[in-house]
């Protein structure tokens, strides 16, 4: 971040005019979330289906947040499970490995998205996993919210590539 705050969080930025994403992935994930926009900016849990999104489904991990603190990864797209090399679902925050740059990383996302209810950017960078070190990740979390305004679940779309594209396909 900005303002001589730790390393660790630099390119993690509030969605807005100037920190937009730049993979393909995030960048139509943030436009879908956005015609799903109410008029108060938020986006509303019952109108995100991931059916309505089959090229980005795989590549989503869904969060509930009923223990605010804790949330717990209720759904992860097989791209997702693909990168990470295990299926997190039913796994919370705090079984993340606490020691690693990619888990405090993600903590830190998932409570600003929580604090600033809004959208959350990771921008391009290496992904920070010591195995994957060849890919760069960019990620966007972004809040749904209930009937009455809350944050009911948190949506995150990963969107990651070789560090030489041309090693991709």
């Amino acid at each position: 971040m900005r303002c001589g705050v730790l390393t660790l969080l630099d390119g993690i930025y509030p969605l807005d005019a100037e920190h937009q994403p730049t993979f393909a992935k995030a960048r139509a994930f943030a436009e879908h979330c956005a015609s799903l926009s109410d008029e108060n900016g938020r986006v509303p849990l019952a109108r995100f289906h991931l059916a309505k999104i089959p090229k980005l489904a795989p590549n989503v991990v869904l969060l509930g947040v009923t223990e605010r603190m804790n949330p717990v990864v209720r759904l992860a797209g097989t791209r997702v499970v693909e990168f990470l090399g295990r299926d997190p679902t039913g796994m919370t925050m705090s079984q993340l490995p606490a020691d690693s740059e990619f888990g405090a990383r993600t903590r830190h996302i998932v409570q600003e998205v929580l604090r600033t209810k809004g959208p959350i950017l990771n921008q391009p960078g290496r992904t920070r996993l010591k195995e994957k070190n060849y890919l760069h990740l960019e990620t966007l979390t972004v809040p749904l919210t209930d009937d009455a305004g809350e944050i009911a679940k948190l949506a995150s779309l990963y969107d990651y590539r070789f560090e030489d594209e041309s090693v991709a396909d």
